[in-house]
């Protein structure tokens, strides 16, 4: 399985709650290839047909249009995305569950 990591920042929340937790999964489970990218390159949506799930942190670059882009380009070709809403599920990207639901 592929895994895309879009984590929020590389330090603190993006570091302890997106990074670490997935570089474990592919240490323990040598199956899952996992990928972190910091920053997405809006103009290479293609790039998310090699990855079977995308894993964002709240926003992705935060930037709430390109994260509501990405996640319709996602939810059109089959990927499977799962945010991590941190502590705040009513936070400002909660609205998106509605029409993209947190592992869909």
């Amino acid at each position: 399985m592929k895994i895309l990591v879009l984590p929020s920042d590389n330090m603190g929340i993006g570091k302890y709650r997106s990074v670490d937790p997935h570089v474990k999964l592919q240490e323990l489970f040598p199956e899952y290839k996992v990928d972190i990218e910091y920053k997405v390159d809006q103009k290479d949506m293609k790039k998310f047909k090699d990855y079977d799930l995308v894993v964002y942190h709240k926003m992705i670059n935060g930037d709430f249009n390109l994260t509501k882009k990405i996640l319709r380009y996602l939810k059109n070709n089959g990927i499977t995305s799962m945010v991590d809403y941190d502590d705040a599920p009513y936070n400002e990207t909660a609205w998106l569950s509605r029409d993209y639901p947190p592992c869909s």
